[in-house]
């Protein structure tokens, strides 16, 4: 994500601030962390849409000062940083993120992935076998479950 920013003439990201209904998801956010590798900020006061619509009202009326005075009021309720594990896959190693594995087919191959699942044959050359992200983004075969429903009842 942050060479992402910088990529494009941007700055790099040091935290990810959230809001809203999902970010009360403790699951949600430390995925999120762990995927883009940056630490998941969660404000005291969840729906910010409606705090700063307060925060306008009371500018335009005069009880705040200023825009200084406000973000003096903002508070973190938790912090959730990435882990050890998810740095290293989606750090500088080469491995691909998210976007990558989207783009090839669902699966994900990593320098370390390489080593885990040699190319066929047995050597050591080679592209790297492809590793699933997630079981249900392998194809269907005969008579497995995928999504929980029987390979018969899956759309064509």
């Amino acid at each position: 994500m942050s060479r992402d920013a910088v990529a494009a003439g941007g700055v790099p990201v040091s935290e990810l601030r959230v809001d809203g209904g999902a970010g009360v998801n403790d699951l949600l956010m430390q995925f999120q962390a762990d995927l883009l590798g940056v630490p998941v900020v969660r404000p005291a006061v969840i729906e910010t849409t409606a705090l700063g619509a307060a925060y306008l009202a009371g500018l335009h009326t005069g009880l705040y000062g200023g825009l200084d005075e406000l973000s003096k009021q903002w508070r973190a309720e938790r912090t959730f940083h990435p882990t050890h594990v998810a740095r290293t896959r989606g750090g500088e190693d080469g491995a691909v993120g998210a976007r990558g594995a989207a783009n090839n087919g669902g699966v994900a191959t990593s320098p370390r992935a390489a080593s885990r699942h040699p190319p066929e044959g047995g050597g050591t050359k080679g592209p790297a076998k492809p590793v699933p992200r997630c079981p249900w983004m392998q194809a269907p075969r005969a008579g497995r479950m995928v999504l929980g429903l029987p390979r018969a009842t899956i759309p064509a």
